[in-house]
C-alpha cells in the first residue's frame, strides 16, 4: 500500500471476546475502522446526532468500550447486544458491509471523515502552508461503493504539486460497478475546469434525441454571450459547437450549448444518476464572472468568499436560483474587463481557493468516475447519438504517447489557475472498461501553459496505472 494512500497504520484494538475484532487506520481524509463479526449476516445503520448506531443480525458481539484516538478526535466505540455505536462528533460517517466469503467472517467497515465537512470547507493545513486541504465529502448512496473492492496502489509522478486526488476502475459495462480500483484521495471536493463540458455534451445529444435541439440547429456567437480565449465568430451549428467544445476545448462553444440545454437540465442528468456531491449549473463565464467580483448584486466582491459560500452549502433551490441570475448577469459582462479582473483575482491577495470549489462546477474523482461510466456505457442515447458522444469524445484531450495500444480511450482534460484535471474512459483490447479522473488544485504551477506542458507526464502516468488495473 502507497504511502502517499496511508499516512500512518496504527497498532490493532481488540475488543475482548472471541467473537468480535475492531482495527483502525489513519487514511487521507478519513479513518476507517473494521469490525470482523463471525457469526453475524446483516447490519444496518442508522446517523445519530454524536455518530452512527448499528444493528447487526445473526451473532451479539461482547459488550465492549473502547476510546480510539484519531484524526478526526477521540472516537468511542461501544457494544451492547446487537447494538454497535461509534461516537463522533461534528464529522460525517460511512457504514459499508462485506459478506462473508472463505475464511473471512462478515465484515462492516465504518469511515469517519477526518476533515470538517459541516460548512463543506477544511480549515488550512499546519503542515502545508499555503495550500488548504480540499473540503472531504460525506457518504453518497447513490454512488457505488468501493470497500472491499481489490485495489492497486499508486504513486504520484515526479514533478505534480498540490491537492491531487485520483480514481481509476475497471467497471463492470453491466451493473457499472467497480470490480477492481486505483485510489487517491477519491472523496475530496475539486473544481472541474473543462472537464464538465463533457457532461453538457451528453445533455446536448439526450435533447437532440427528445427533439428539443437538432445537430443542424444554428446559434450566434456575439460579445454578449462569447467567453474567454479563443473562439469561432459567426453562425455556427450544434454539431460544430459540440466538436469545438471536446476537442478544442473552446469554452465560448461549450457556454453556448449549455445555454441551449440549460443549466437545469444538465443538473437533472447529474442528479438522476445519484451522485450528491457535484454541481454543474454554470457556464464558463458565469463563474468567472463571479470570481473576478463582476456581479455584485448577488456577490459582494468585498467578501467573496462568504458571498459565493451559498453555491455550495446551499440548498438546491438557493442554488440553482443564484446560478440562474448569475448566468444571466454574466452575459452584460464585457470579456475585456472580465479578464482583466479575473487575472487580477488569481494574482492577488484576495485569492482563496475556497472560492474555486464554491463558485466554479464541482465533483469528486468517485462521483466523476460514475459520471463517466453512464455517460458512455448507459447514456440513455439513440445508437446514432451514442456513436456521437464516442467519436467526439475520443478526440479530447488528452491522450497517451501508446493509445494504438488500446481499442478506445475517450478524454477531456480541464486547466485553470493552479489547477489540472484529466479525465475519460478506455476500452482495452480485451473488452475491459477503466473510467479514470485525475484533479490536482492548488498546483505550485499556476499558469494554464505551464500546466499545459504536464498533460502528457500524467497522461502516461494514467495509462500505467490503467494497465496495472486490466493485467
Amino acid at each position: 500500500m502507497s504511502a502517499r494512500l496511508v499516512r500512518s497504520l496504527v497498532t490493532c484494538l481488540l475488543l475482548t471476546g472471541a467473537s468480535a475484532q475492531v482495527r483502525f487506520a489513519e487514511h487521507p481524509g478519513y479513518t476507517r475502522l473494521v469490525f470482523d463479526l463471525p457469526g453475524v449476516t446483516s447490519a444496518t445503520g442508522s446517523v445519530l446526532p454524536q455518530g452512527l448506531s448499528i444493528t447487526v443480525v445473526g451473532a451479539d458481539p461482547p459488550p465492549e468500550h473502547r476510546q480510539i484516538p484519531s484524526a478526526a478526535g477521540l472516537l468511542s466505540v461501544d457494544t451492547a447486544g446487537a447494538q454497535i455505536r461509534v461516537g463522533v462528533s461534528g464529522h460525517a460517517v460511512k457504514l459499508s458491509t462485506l459478506p462473508a466469503t472463505g475464511t473471512q467472517p462478515f465484515r462492516v467497515v465504518v469511515d469517519v471523515v477526518s476533515g470538517r465537512v459541516i460548512s463543506g470547507l477544511s480549515a488550512p493545513s499546519a503542515t502545508k502552508p499555503g495550500v488548504i486541504p480540499q473540503p472531504a465529502t460525506s457518504f453518497c448512496a447513490g454512488v457505488p461503493d468501493t470497500s472491499g473492492v481489490p485495489s492497486v496502489p499508486v504513486t504520484l509522478p515526479a514533478g505534480v504539486s498540490g491537492n491531487v486526488s485520483f480514481m481509476a476502475a475497471v467497471i463492470d459495462p453491466l451493473t457499472l460497478r467497480p470490480t477492481r480500483v486505483a485510489l487517491l484521495n477519491p472523496d475530496a471536493l475539486h473544481p472541474m475546469a473543462s472537464t464538465f463540458k463533457q457532461l453538457v455534451l451528453w445533455s446536448v445529444l439526450r435533447d437532440v434525441d427528445a427533439g428539443r435541439l437538432t445537430l443542424q440547429q444554428t446559434f450566434s456567437t456575439t460579445p454578449q454571450n462569447r467567453s474567454l480565449e479563443s473562439y469561432t465568430p459567426g453562425e455556427r451549428t450544434v454539431l460544430q459547437l459540440a466538436k469545438a467544445s471536446i476537442s478544442h476545448s473552446e469554452n465560448t462553444a461549450a457556454d453556448i450549448l449549455m445555454r441551449a440545454t440549460t443549466p437545469d437540465r444538465v443538473q437533472d442528468l447529474i442528479d438522476g444518476v445519484g451522485t450528491c456531491h457535484t454541481s454543474v449549473l454554470m457556464p464558463t463565464k458565469a463563474y468567472w464572472s463571479v470570481k473576478a467580483g463582476l456581479l455584485p448584486q448577488d456577490f459582494d466582491p468585498a467578501d467573496l468568499l462568504a458571498a459565493t459560500a451559498p453555491l455550495l452549502n446551499g440548498d438546491d433551490a438557493t442554488r440553482r436560483t443564484l446560478a440562474r441570475r448569475a448566468v444571466a448577469d454574466s452575459l452584460q459582462v464585457d470579456v475585456p474587463r472580465l479578464r482583466a479582473a479575473l487575472d487580477a483575482f488569481d494574482t492577488g491577495r484576495a485569492y482563496d481557493p475556497n472560492i474555486d470549489w464554491q463558485v466554479e462546477n464541482h465533483t469528486t474523482p468517485r462521483e466523476m468516475v460514475d459520471l463517466i461510466s453512464y455517460a458512455y456505457l448507459r447514456n440513455g442515447l439513440s445508437p446514432s447519438q451514442n456513436t456521437l458522444y464516442w467519436t467526439l469524445m475520443s478526440s479530447g484531450c488528452c491522450q497517451p504517447d501508446r493509445k494504438a495500444s488500446y481499442a478506445y480511450w475517450g478524454a477531456k482534460s480541464g486547466t485553470d489557475w493552479g489547477l489540472l484535471n484529466l479525465t475519460g474512459l478506455v476500452r482495452t483490447r480485451d473488452g475491459q472498461y477503466v473510467a479514470y479522473a485525475y484533479m490536482n488544485h492548488q498546483s505550485q504551477v499556476h499558469d494554464v501553459l505551464a500546466l499545459q506542458r504536464q498533460k502528457p507526464l500524467v497522461t502516461n502516468w494514467i495509462a500505467g496505472v490503467v494497465d496495472r488495473l486490466t493485467h
